[in-house]
Protein backbone atom coordinates (compact mmCIF):
# COMPACT_ATOMS: atom_id res chain seq x y z
CA UNK A 1 0.00 0.00 0.00
CA UNK A 2 2.56 2.31 0.85
CA UNK A 3 4.54 1.54 -2.57
CA UNK A 4 1.35 2.63 -4.30
CA UNK A 5 0.74 5.80 -2.87
CA UNK A 6 4.66 6.70 -3.83
CA UNK A 7 4.08 5.71 -7.31
CA UNK A 8 0.89 7.84 -7.66
CA UNK A 9 2.35 11.06 -6.51
CA UNK A 10 5.12 10.85 -8.76
CA UNK A 11 3.33 10.58 -11.41
CA UNK A 12 1.12 13.54 -10.98
CA UNK A 13 4.28 15.47 -10.51
CA UNK A 14 5.08 14.31 -13.87
CA UNK A 15 1.88 15.51 -15.89
CA UNK A 16 2.25 18.72 -13.86
CA UNK A 17 5.47 19.55 -15.32
CA UNK A 18 4.79 18.77 -19.08
CA UNK A 19 2.06 21.14 -18.43
CA UNK A 20 4.21 23.94 -17.47
CA UNK A 21 6.16 23.05 -20.25
CA UNK A 22 3.68 23.08 -23.13
CA UNK A 23 2.19 26.29 -21.62
CA UNK A 24 5.92 28.08 -22.23
CA UNK A 25 6.20 26.73 -25.42
CA UNK A 26 3.12 28.21 -26.74
CA UNK A 27 4.30 31.69 -25.55
CA UNK A 28 7.66 31.24 -27.11
CA UNK A 29 5.85 30.73 -30.41
CA UNK A 30 3.60 33.48 -30.22
CA UNK A 31 6.50 35.66 -29.28
CA UNK A 32 8.73 34.55 -32.06
CA UNK A 33 6.06 34.32 -35.70
CA UNK A 34 6.47 36.96 -38.14
CA UNK A 35 3.34 39.29 -38.95
CA UNK A 36 0.92 37.71 -42.36
CA UNK A 37 0.50 39.98 -45.27
CA UNK A 38 -3.29 41.06 -45.87
CA UNK A 39 -5.16 39.27 -48.42
CA UNK A 40 -6.19 41.18 -51.08
CA UNK A 41 -9.57 41.75 -52.10
CA UNK A 42 -11.19 41.23 -55.42
CA UNK A 43 -13.55 43.42 -56.27
CA UNK A 44 -16.31 41.49 -58.94
CA UNK A 45 -17.90 44.49 -61.08
CA UNK A 46 -21.14 42.91 -62.95
CA UNK A 47 -22.04 44.88 -66.36
CA UNK A 48 -25.83 44.40 -65.86
CA UNK A 49 -25.87 45.50 -62.46
CA UNK A 50 -28.30 49.00 -62.84
CA UNK A 51 -26.72 52.53 -62.92
CA UNK A 52 -26.68 53.90 -58.94
CA UNK A 53 -29.66 56.54 -58.78
CA UNK A 54 -29.20 60.25 -58.79
CA UNK A 55 -28.99 62.41 -56.21
CA UNK A 56 -31.99 64.14 -55.57
CA UNK A 57 -32.84 67.63 -56.68
CA UNK A 58 -32.43 70.74 -54.18
CA UNK A 59 -35.42 71.77 -52.87
CA UNK A 60 -36.35 74.78 -54.53
CA UNK A 61 -35.59 78.26 -52.44
CA UNK A 62 -38.60 79.67 -51.33
CA UNK A 63 -38.28 83.01 -50.53
CA UNK A 64 -39.96 84.81 -47.56
CA UNK A 65 -43.07 86.76 -47.92
CA UNK A 66 -41.93 90.33 -46.68
CA UNK A 67 -43.61 90.79 -43.33
CA UNK A 68 -46.85 92.88 -43.10
CA UNK A 69 -46.37 96.79 -42.81
CA UNK A 70 -47.12 98.05 -38.93
CA UNK A 71 -50.20 98.88 -38.40
CA UNK A 72 -50.77 102.38 -37.53
CA UNK A 73 -53.53 103.02 -35.14
CA UNK A 74 -54.58 106.83 -35.28
CA UNK A 75 -54.00 108.65 -32.01
CA UNK A 76 -56.31 108.16 -29.40
CA UNK A 77 -57.69 111.59 -27.99
CA UNK A 78 -57.36 111.68 -24.51
CA UNK A 79 -60.66 113.66 -23.60
CA UNK A 80 -59.99 114.71 -19.96
CA UNK A 81 -62.70 115.48 -17.55
CA UNK A 82 -63.69 118.79 -16.40
CA UNK A 83 -62.19 119.62 -13.56
CA UNK A 84 -64.69 119.93 -10.53
CA UNK A 85 -66.85 123.66 -10.15
CA UNK A 86 -64.87 125.35 -7.77
CA UNK A 87 -66.56 125.43 -4.74
CA UNK A 88 -67.32 129.18 -3.09
CA UNK A 89 -65.63 130.02 0.51
CA UNK A 90 -68.60 130.57 1.87
CA UNK A 91 -70.33 126.92 1.34
CA UNK A 92 -67.54 125.42 4.12
CA UNK A 93 -68.23 128.54 6.24
CA UNK A 94 -71.78 128.05 5.92
CA UNK A 95 -71.40 124.01 6.51
CA UNK A 96 -68.84 124.44 9.79
CA UNK A 97 -71.27 127.54 11.10
CA UNK A 98 -74.48 125.18 10.25
CA UNK A 99 -72.60 121.91 12.24
CA UNK A 100 -71.07 124.32 15.00
CA UNK A 101 -75.12 125.53 15.60
CA UNK A 102 -76.41 121.71 15.82
CA UNK A 103 -73.78 120.95 18.53
CA UNK A 104 -74.53 124.08 20.35
CA UNK A 105 -78.34 123.10 20.52
CA UNK A 106 -77.48 119.16 21.18
CA UNK A 107 -75.55 120.22 24.27
CA UNK A 108 -77.96 122.88 25.45
CA UNK A 109 -80.68 120.37 25.40
CA UNK A 110 -78.77 117.86 27.17
CA UNK A 111 -77.54 120.41 30.16
CA UNK A 112 -81.34 121.30 30.21
CA UNK A 113 -82.61 117.39 31.07
CA UNK A 114 -79.35 116.87 32.70
CA UNK A 115 -80.28 119.69 34.97
CA UNK A 116 -83.81 118.36 35.35
CA UNK A 117 -83.00 114.77 36.19
CA UNK A 118 -80.28 115.90 38.82
CA UNK A 119 -83.25 118.68 40.40
CA UNK A 120 -85.09 115.98 40.65
CA UNK A 121 -82.81 113.88 42.46
CA UNK A 122 -81.95 116.01 44.74
CA UNK A 123 -85.58 116.89 45.49
CA UNK A 124 -86.99 113.94 46.60
CA UNK A 125 -83.58 113.66 49.45
CA UNK A 126 -84.29 113.48 53.04
CA UNK A 127 -82.50 116.89 53.35
CA UNK A 128 -84.57 118.28 50.82
CA UNK A 129 -87.92 117.28 52.02
CA UNK A 130 -87.30 118.29 55.74
CA UNK A 131 -86.19 121.80 54.32
CA UNK A 132 -89.46 121.62 52.15
CA UNK A 133 -91.99 120.92 55.50
CA UNK A 134 -89.74 123.73 57.68
CA UNK A 135 -90.17 126.10 54.07
CA UNK A 136 -93.95 125.74 54.68
CA UNK A 137 -93.95 126.23 58.33
CA UNK A 138 -91.79 129.34 57.81
CA UNK A 139 -94.58 130.35 54.98
CA UNK A 140 -97.42 130.36 57.54
CA UNK A 141 -96.10 131.95 60.07
CA UNK A 142 -95.13 134.57 57.57
CA UNK A 143 -98.46 134.86 56.62
CA UNK A 144 -99.64 134.89 59.62
CA UNK A 145 -97.56 137.78 60.80
CA UNK A 146 -98.20 139.78 57.44
CA UNK A 147 -102.82 139.26 58.49
CA UNK A 148 -101.49 140.01 62.27
CA UNK A 149 -100.08 143.74 60.48
CA UNK A 150 -103.26 144.11 58.18
CA UNK A 151 -105.42 143.76 60.78
CA UNK A 152 -103.50 146.21 63.42
CA UNK A 153 -103.88 148.89 60.36
CA UNK A 154 -107.75 148.38 60.35
CA UNK A 155 -107.93 148.46 64.28
CA UNK A 156 -105.30 151.24 64.60
CA UNK A 157 -103.38 148.95 66.48
CA UNK A 158 -99.84 149.90 67.18
CA UNK A 159 -98.38 147.78 64.33
CA UNK A 160 -94.45 148.07 65.91
CA UNK A 161 -94.52 144.76 67.27
CA UNK A 162 -96.63 142.86 64.83
CA UNK A 163 -94.58 144.48 61.80
CA UNK A 164 -90.80 143.16 63.88
CA UNK A 165 -92.41 140.08 63.83
CA UNK A 166 -93.52 140.07 60.08
CA UNK A 167 -90.49 141.26 59.15
CA UNK A 168 -88.61 138.42 61.17
CA UNK A 169 -90.80 135.78 59.64
CA UNK A 170 -90.33 137.07 56.12
CA UNK A 171 -86.39 136.72 56.70
CA UNK A 172 -87.25 133.09 57.92
CA UNK A 173 -89.11 132.05 54.98
CA UNK A 174 -86.46 133.80 52.44
CA UNK A 175 -84.00 131.57 54.02
CA UNK A 176 -85.30 128.51 54.03
CA UNK A 177 -86.61 129.52 50.57
CA UNK A 178 -82.43 130.52 50.04
CA UNK A 179 -81.15 127.22 51.25
CA UNK A 180 -83.66 124.84 49.17
CA UNK A 181 -82.51 127.09 45.93
CA UNK A 182 -78.70 126.86 47.11
CA UNK A 183 -79.54 122.76 47.15
CA UNK A 184 -80.61 122.71 43.57
CA UNK A 185 -77.40 124.72 42.38
CA UNK A 186 -75.22 122.28 44.67
CA UNK A 187 -76.52 119.86 43.00
CA UNK A 188 -76.01 120.88 39.38
CA UNK A 189 -72.66 122.36 39.71
CA UNK A 190 -71.17 119.50 41.19
CA UNK A 191 -72.21 116.95 38.70
CA UNK A 192 -69.62 116.26 35.75
CA UNK A 193 -71.84 115.22 32.78
CA UNK A 194 -73.44 118.92 32.89
CA UNK A 195 -69.65 120.28 33.62
CA UNK A 196 -68.73 118.43 30.46
CA UNK A 197 -72.14 119.69 28.11
CA UNK A 198 -71.05 123.05 29.24
CA UNK A 199 -67.65 122.99 27.99
CA UNK A 200 -69.00 121.62 24.71
CA UNK A 201 -71.95 124.32 24.74
CA UNK A 202 -69.03 126.81 25.01
CA UNK A 203 -66.60 125.69 22.28
CA UNK A 204 -69.57 125.10 20.11
CA UNK A 205 -70.14 129.13 20.57
CA UNK A 206 -66.68 130.05 19.90
CA UNK A 207 -66.63 128.11 16.64
CA UNK A 208 -70.31 129.97 15.64
CA UNK A 209 -68.64 133.22 16.63
CA UNK A 210 -65.45 132.54 14.92
CA UNK A 211 -67.05 131.31 11.63
CA UNK A 212 -69.91 133.96 11.54
CA UNK A 213 -67.61 136.88 11.62
CA UNK A 214 -65.54 134.98 8.56
CA UNK A 215 -68.66 134.46 6.88
CA UNK A 216 -69.72 138.32 7.55
CA UNK A 217 -66.37 139.09 5.84
CA UNK A 218 -67.06 137.43 3.25
CA UNK A 219 -70.32 138.32 2.12
CA UNK A 220 -69.12 142.27 2.52
CA UNK A 221 -66.24 141.42 -0.03
CA UNK A 222 -68.27 139.88 -2.13
CA UNK A 223 -70.89 143.07 -2.11
CA UNK A 224 -67.68 145.86 -2.27
CA UNK A 225 -66.45 143.66 -5.61
CA UNK A 226 -70.32 144.19 -7.24
CA UNK A 227 -70.73 147.98 -6.11
CA UNK A 228 -67.68 149.32 -6.53
CA UNK A 229 -68.44 152.47 -6.06
CA UNK A 230 -66.64 155.04 -4.00
CA UNK A 231 -69.30 157.66 -3.56
CA UNK A 232 -71.48 154.89 -1.84
CA UNK A 233 -69.80 152.43 -0.06
CA UNK A 234 -70.72 149.42 2.08
CA UNK A 235 -69.67 150.43 5.49
CA UNK A 236 -70.60 147.41 7.22
CA UNK A 237 -71.78 143.76 7.11
CA UNK A 238 -72.46 141.54 9.52
CA UNK A 239 -74.36 138.18 9.48
CA UNK A 240 -76.52 137.25 12.14
CA UNK A 241 -76.87 133.51 11.97
CA UNK A 242 -79.22 133.01 14.41
CA UNK A 243 -81.73 134.37 11.95
CA UNK A 244 -79.65 133.84 8.68
CA UNK A 245 -79.91 137.58 8.63
CA UNK A 246 -77.73 140.14 6.74
CA UNK A 247 -77.32 143.29 8.14
CA UNK A 248 -75.60 145.71 5.54
CA UNK A 249 -74.98 149.43 5.56
CA UNK A 250 -74.19 152.03 3.07
CA UNK A 251 -73.79 156.13 3.54
CA UNK A 252 -74.06 157.81 0.21
CA UNK A 253 -71.64 160.71 -0.67
CA UNK A 254 -73.21 164.74 0.65
CA UNK A 255 -74.60 165.85 -2.59
CA UNK A 256 -77.00 169.11 -3.64
CA UNK A 257 -79.76 167.25 -4.09
CA UNK A 258 -80.87 164.87 -1.26
CA UNK A 259 -82.88 162.46 -3.66
CA UNK A 260 -80.15 162.01 -5.23
CA UNK A 261 -78.40 160.71 -2.63
CA UNK A 262 -81.40 158.14 -1.99
CA UNK A 263 -81.54 157.43 -5.89
CA UNK A 264 -77.73 156.45 -5.41
CA UNK A 265 -78.19 153.87 -2.39
CA UNK A 266 -81.17 152.72 -3.66
CA UNK A 267 -79.15 151.74 -6.84
CA UNK A 268 -76.51 150.28 -4.86
CA UNK A 269 -78.69 148.16 -3.19
CA UNK A 270 -80.65 147.22 -6.25
CA UNK A 271 -76.86 145.67 -7.98
CA UNK A 272 -76.00 144.06 -4.96
CA UNK A 273 -79.48 142.40 -4.71
CA UNK A 274 -79.48 141.75 -8.14
CA UNK A 275 -75.98 140.85 -8.96
CA UNK A 276 -74.56 139.11 -5.64
CA UNK A 277 -77.16 137.80 -2.78
CA UNK A 278 -79.75 136.39 -5.43
CA UNK A 279 -77.19 133.91 -6.78
CA UNK A 280 -75.54 133.30 -3.48
CA UNK A 281 -74.09 129.99 -2.72
CA UNK A 282 -74.76 130.03 0.88
CA UNK A 283 -78.39 130.71 2.08
CA UNK A 284 -79.44 133.94 4.09
CA UNK A 285 -84.02 134.50 4.97
CA UNK A 286 -83.29 138.32 5.29
CA UNK A 287 -81.18 141.22 3.76
CA UNK A 288 -81.41 144.63 5.80
CA UNK A 289 -79.74 148.13 4.12
CA UNK A 290 -79.34 150.83 6.52
CA UNK A 291 -78.33 153.88 4.71
CA UNK A 292 -77.17 156.87 6.63
CA UNK A 293 -77.02 160.66 6.05
CA UNK A 294 -74.87 163.44 7.44
CA UNK A 295 -77.26 165.17 9.52
CA UNK A 296 -75.83 168.31 11.84
CA UNK A 297 -72.41 166.75 10.94
CA UNK A 298 -73.19 163.43 12.45
CA UNK A 299 -74.08 160.30 10.66
CA UNK A 300 -77.77 159.83 10.97
CA UNK A 301 -80.09 156.56 9.86
CA UNK A 302 -82.15 157.83 7.12
CA UNK A 303 -83.83 155.16 5.67
CA UNK A 304 -84.05 151.15 6.31
CA UNK A 305 -84.85 148.82 3.88
CA UNK A 306 -85.21 145.21 4.17
CA UNK A 307 -85.61 142.22 1.61
CA UNK A 308 -86.60 138.53 1.68
CA UNK A 309 -84.54 136.16 -0.01
CA UNK A 310 -87.75 134.39 -1.92
CA UNK A 311 -89.11 137.53 -3.27
CA UNK A 312 -85.13 138.50 -4.64
CA UNK A 313 -85.01 134.87 -6.24
CA UNK A 314 -88.36 135.58 -7.78
CA UNK A 315 -87.56 138.95 -8.94
CA UNK A 316 -87.75 140.31 -12.68
CA UNK A 317 -84.09 142.11 -12.70
CA UNK A 318 -84.14 142.23 -16.62
CA UNK A 319 -86.86 145.15 -16.18
CA UNK A 320 -85.36 146.74 -12.84
CA UNK A 321 -81.67 147.25 -13.77
CA UNK A 322 -81.64 149.45 -16.92
CA UNK A 323 -77.44 148.83 -16.95
CA UNK A 324 -77.03 153.02 -16.18
CA UNK A 325 -79.66 153.06 -13.06
CA UNK A 326 -81.98 150.68 -11.54
CA UNK A 327 -85.40 151.47 -11.38
CA UNK A 328 -86.43 153.03 -8.13
CA UNK A 329 -89.81 152.65 -7.34
CA UNK A 330 -89.92 148.27 -8.72
CA UNK A 331 -86.86 148.03 -5.61
CA UNK A 332 -89.02 150.02 -3.33
CA UNK A 333 -92.26 147.63 -4.27
CA UNK A 334 -89.51 144.34 -3.99
CA UNK A 335 -88.66 145.73 -0.30
CA UNK A 336 -90.68 143.33 2.45
CA UNK A 337 -90.46 146.65 4.79
CA UNK A 338 -89.04 150.61 4.50
CA UNK A 339 -88.34 152.33 7.74
CA UNK A 340 -88.19 156.01 7.66
CA UNK A 341 -86.01 158.10 10.27
CA UNK A 342 -88.26 160.33 12.37
CA UNK A 343 -85.74 163.00 11.42
CA UNK A 344 -86.16 162.73 7.60
CA UNK A 345 -88.32 165.18 7.00
CA UNK A 346 -85.55 167.62 8.47
CA UNK A 347 -82.91 165.83 6.93
CA UNK A 348 -84.84 166.41 3.21
CA UNK A 349 -86.20 169.77 4.10
CA UNK A 350 -83.10 171.30 4.95
CA UNK A 351 -83.93 172.07 8.40
CA UNK A 352 -80.25 172.07 10.38
CA UNK A 353 -78.80 171.24 7.49
CA UNK A 354 -75.68 172.54 5.46
CA UNK A 355 -76.03 172.65 1.88
CA UNK A 356 -79.08 169.94 1.25
CA UNK A 357 -81.63 172.90 1.35
CA UNK A 358 -82.06 173.44 -2.80
CA UNK A 359 -81.99 169.40 -2.88
CA UNK A 360 -86.00 169.12 -2.88
CA UNK A 361 -88.51 170.47 -5.98
CA UNK A 362 -90.09 173.88 -4.66
CA UNK A 363 -93.30 172.45 -3.74
CA UNK A 364 -91.87 170.06 -1.16
CA UNK A 365 -89.47 172.61 0.64
CA UNK A 366 -89.73 173.74 4.30
CA UNK A 367 -92.11 174.48 5.59
CA UNK A 368 -95.04 173.09 2.99
CA UNK A 369 -93.44 169.37 4.18
CA UNK A 370 -94.63 169.93 7.61
CA UNK A 371 -97.77 171.20 6.52
CA UNK A 372 -98.32 167.18 6.09
CA UNK A 373 -98.54 167.03 9.81
CA UNK A 374 -96.35 166.24 12.32
CA UNK A 375 -96.86 162.70 12.47
CA UNK A 376 -95.79 162.26 8.76
CA UNK A 377 -92.53 160.91 7.48
CA UNK A 378 -91.59 161.46 4.31
CA UNK A 379 -88.63 159.85 1.81
CA UNK A 380 -88.10 161.35 -1.24
CA UNK A 381 -86.05 159.06 -4.48
CA UNK A 382 -84.61 160.80 -7.31
CA UNK A 383 -86.58 164.26 -8.80
CA UNK A 384 -83.22 165.24 -10.92
CA UNK A 385 -81.64 164.65 -13.86
CA UNK A 386 -79.20 162.00 -14.91
CA UNK A 387 -75.73 162.78 -16.30
CA UNK A 388 -77.00 160.94 -19.53
CA UNK A 389 -79.80 163.30 -19.19
CA UNK A 390 -82.50 160.91 -18.60
CA UNK A 391 -84.80 162.19 -15.94
CA UNK A 392 -85.01 159.99 -12.87
CA UNK A 393 -88.75 160.24 -11.39
CA UNK A 394 -89.56 161.41 -8.22
CA UNK A 395 -91.21 158.76 -5.94
CA UNK A 396 -92.49 159.51 -2.07
CA UNK A 397 -92.87 156.88 0.51
CA UNK A 398 -94.54 157.93 3.36
CA UNK A 399 -95.05 156.48 6.89
CA UNK A 400 -96.58 157.44 10.17
CA UNK A 401 -94.14 159.49 12.17
CA UNK A 402 -92.34 156.79 14.33
CA UNK A 403 -90.01 156.44 17.43
CA UNK A 404 -86.09 156.71 17.00
CA UNK A 405 -85.99 152.58 17.97
CA UNK A 406 -85.63 150.67 14.69
CA UNK A 407 -87.39 147.73 13.94
CA UNK A 408 -86.38 144.18 15.52
CA UNK A 409 -87.06 142.22 12.06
Amino acid sequence: MGSRRHVGAGLWEFIGILAVLAIAAGVISYLTQKPQKPRPVAVVIQDDAPPPAPAPAPAPVVEAAPPPPPVVKPAQVVVAPPPPPLVPACVPLEARLRAAQKAADQAAGDIAAEKAARIERVRTSDAYKAAQEDLDVKRKAKDAAVEQVRQDDETLHDPTDDRAAMQAAMTAWLGVSSNLIQMETDAVAADPAIAEKQNELKQAQATIADAQAQLSDYIHNDMTTISRNDRCPVQDVKLDASTWTINASLKPAPLAQTGAMADMALNEIGKILEKSLRQSAFNWNSAVFTVYFDFNGNPVVEFRTIYSRSAVQQANFAAIDHNTYMEDQSLVNLAQDFWLSPLINQMQNGVHTIGYGSGLPAEHRYPDLLSQGTYTDTLFIGGFTRVDGSACPLITISRPHSSLKFPTN
